[in-house]
């Protein structure tokens, strides 16, 4: 007998999800078994798409937690890694929101009992939901721990990416810090980030390793320290880039994620971060140029304000965005969502139209 076997017990049409009725939820779990490749990516889609819809989520995800757990730990599964990883998402939603400094589960917990941190959740129901949904996930993490040895790289990863989000499991900090040394670079640089976000003092040692993407991640965990062969090398993921790592934090946007850590340094970055901006283009500009606006510009530029009477460091905000082309683009398109964030800083929002408001002064 497995939990599958229970799905049938829970009255899933009177729980909701993005859509209305989670009446769907037990075939698409099921789905999940299928030997069939194309039917468990569609019903993964679907789950995505319902129990966690842009990030939002619903009665019926944590009922849902308990059936993916066991998907994840049986070995006959197909693509376990994803199924990890949506456990990971209905757990955090947006990772970003929690990069670099972990997942704040004493707030989420005061707030789910009404307490001052509940103006960060912004309802007390919503608190609740999401710390119920925790608790859900946290009955999983020795399964998660268990995977960390899985003969699938991706599985493994996914594994670390799950424990990132709970500081109240630091016991599995030795398992996560042992992967250091996975041959798999993806799964080596989350498991020390994960490590690092739950508690776990990464070594020194690491900063020095002989492969780049430990190097980033143990630089990732200790850039707080001040230690300046992680500012360095963070930096130079921002000056010069860096082969592609397929970790799960940002969705793979390691030098966006260098550039948090690097305030976490202490000391102005803001030299660093806005030469590293002009040298990405998609999402990776668009978290870097977050930080550097909101260093630059604490209100947005008043409508009429010329670029002479700007101060200094806005106005090299704008040289830099004027003659840069990258940050504007996404692959070969143009980006509407870097234009958008410009515009909401009362800048141009193309970069011809910053460049034409560069030049009259």
């Amino acid at each position: 007998m497995t939990v599958l076997d229970g799905l049938d017990d829970i009255d899933w049409a009177k729980l909701s999800h993005a859509y209305g009725s989670a009446g769907d939820v037990p075939r698409q779990l099921r789905e999940l078994a299928s030997p069939d490749e194309e039917t468990r990516h569609g019903a993964l889609g679907e789950l995505f798409a319902n129990i966690y819809h842009q990030g939002t989520r619903y009665k019926a995800t944590p009922k849902a937690v308990p059936f993916l757990w066991e998907l994840a730990a049986d070995p006959g599964i197909g693509d376990r890694d994803a199924i990890l990883r949506l456990l990971a998402l209905v757990t955090v939603g947006f990772d970003e929101q929690h990069l670099p400094g972990g997942f704040d589960l004493d707030e989420l917990r005061d707030a789910a009992r009404g307490g001052e941190a509940l103006a960060v959740y912004g309802s007390r129901s919503w608190a609740k939901l999401l710390y119920s949904i925790h608790r859900a996930v946290s009955k999983g993490t020795h399964i998660a721990a268990g995977l960390l040895s899985d003969a699938d790289a991706g599985v493994r990863c996914s594994a670390a990416y799950v424990l990132a989000w709970f500081p109240d499991r630091p016991g599995h900090v030795p398992a996560l810090l042992g992967l250091a040394s996975d041959p798999v670079d993806a799964v080596a640089a989350t498991a020390i980030v994960a490590a690092s976000l739950i508690g776990g003092e990464v070594p020194p040692a690491l900063l020095d390793d002989e492969r780049r993407p430990v190097r980033w991640a143990a630089s990732v965990a200790l850039a707080g320290t001040g230690d300046a062969r992680a500012i360095a090398e963070l930096t130079s993921w921002l000056s010069e880039g860096g082969e592609p790592l397929d970790v799960p934090f940002l969705e793979g946007n390691v030098r966006a994620l260098a550039a948090l850590a690097l305030e976490r340094a202490g000391g102005d970055v803001f030299d660093v971060l806005l030469d590293g901006l002009t040298r990405l283009t998609g999402t990776e500009a668009l978290t870097v140029a977050y930080r550097v606006l909101a260093m630059a510009f604490p209100e947005p530029v008043a409508a009429g304000v010329a670029f002479g009477a700007l101060p200094e460091r806005q106005r090299r905000v704008v040289r830099a965005l004027a003659h840069a082309r990258g940050p504007w683009l996404i692959g070969t398109s143009s980006f509407g969502n870097f234009g958008i964030l410009m515009r909401e800083t009362g800048l141009p929002r193309t970069r011809e139209e910053m460049a034409g408001y560069l030049s009259r002064g």
